[in-house]
């Protein structure tokens, strides 16, 4: 239990020092690697995002926006695939124009959001770590709240 709180812990400091280190300009965004490893992230997030849309366990919104994200970044071929797609693609075109996120996906983001950071802050007994998840759960439900509310077709 103890290695893998620690090991938990060494993930979540190398992934604040990779963002430092893109905030200093050190790695270049438009290497090749890091296209590759926006492309491999973004395709897991797609199929976290496809496994959202059976299961009612996890969400599928917030997946598809990383996977978006991802996909801008490495390629504009799978992006336009994503946003193209008859399932998912409405998920992502009504908050991309700026028509805003349906209540429900907000509802369910938010709470699922929530209970899952809830039950890791429970089992980490990392005090920085639970402060940087708290930080993350809370600037991510203000921007969801924030997004303008729509109704999907």
């Amino acid at each position: 239990m103890q290695i893998n709180q620690y090991i938990l812990g060494l993930v979540a400091e190398l992934f604040i020092f990779f963002i430092y280190l893109f905030s200093l300009d050190i790695i270049d965004r438009n290497s090749r690697i890091i296209k590759y490893i926006y492309m491999i992230l973004g395709i897991f997030s797609v199929i976290l995002g496809i496994i959202g849309a059976v299961l009612p366990i996890i969400p599928t919104t917030p997946f598809l926006l990383v996977a978006s994200f991802f996909f801008t970044r490495s390629s504009r071929k799978l992006n336009q695939i994503l946003h193209s797609n008859r399932y998912l693609g409405p998920y992502l075109t009504s908050i991309s124009t700026g028509n805003g996120m349906p209540v429900v996906a907000k509802v369910y983001t938010i709470s699922l959001l929530w209970f899952l950071v809830g039950i890791s802050i429970f089992m980490i007994d990392i005090i920085s770590i639970k402060i940087t998840l708290f930080l993350i759960a809370t600037f991510v439900s203000v921007y969801i709240l924030g997004l303008k509310t729509s109704r999907l077709k």
